[in-house]
């Protein structure tokens, strides 16, 4: 809560009971924040970031009329907000796995989804962070890439070259 700061809040002593308002000359403003209430004593339980040498140790407590007194009844509320972006940061590593087919592992700051391309045609979305690709043709070089995608939009990964892995042939020993 935003309080303007008064002679009273000056005034508080180690018990960190704030006295009434008896004088609305400000000093300036001031924020603290409510960690509880107490019904029995009405006032809310606060805590302040002067340090623990204020109030007790750090906590003050205020009855409900002096905080509307030294808000003038305002209050605020703070609303965590969260901001999305397109994806990014994306990296893919490429492995092969035990049968010869390519596996793509891909880290990306929020991403929800991933679509694989293969040779500039689509292949499939997946929402995993690795993916094996079935219908690979070992005998023939391919270029990968991996779109990352979440509600705000999409981020292209580099090109990620794969040469093709034909076996290759042994030269006879001549006789």
């Amino acid at each position: 809560v935003g309080i303007y700061v008064y002679p009273n809040f000056d005034a508080t002593p180690a018990s960190g009971i704030v006295p009434p308002v008896t004088s609305k000359k400000s000093r300036g403003g001031h924020a603290l924040v409510v960690v509880g209430y107490d019904e029995k004593n009405n006032w809310f339980i606060l805590r302040n970031s002067w340090g623990e040498k204020f109030g007790d140790q750090g906590y003050v407590y205020m009855n409900y009329q002096t905080l509307l007194d030294m808000t003038s009844g305002y209050g605020f509320v703070v609303t965590p907000v969260s901001y999305w972006y397109p994806p990014q940061g994306i990296q893919v590593k490429h492995t092969l796995t035990r049968d010869g087919k390519n596996q793509f592992h891909i880290t990306a700051l929020q991403a929800q989804q991933f679509d694989l391309y293969r040779d500039g045609t689509y292949i499939k979305s997946f929402w995993e962070n690795s993916m094996i690709d079935e219908e690979t043709d070992p005998t023939k070089e391919h270029k990968y890439y991996i779109m990352a995608k979440n509600s705000m939009g999409e981020t292209r990964s580099p090109i990620i070259t794969v040469p093709s892995s034909q076996p290759i042939s042994m030269l006879q020993k001549a006789n």
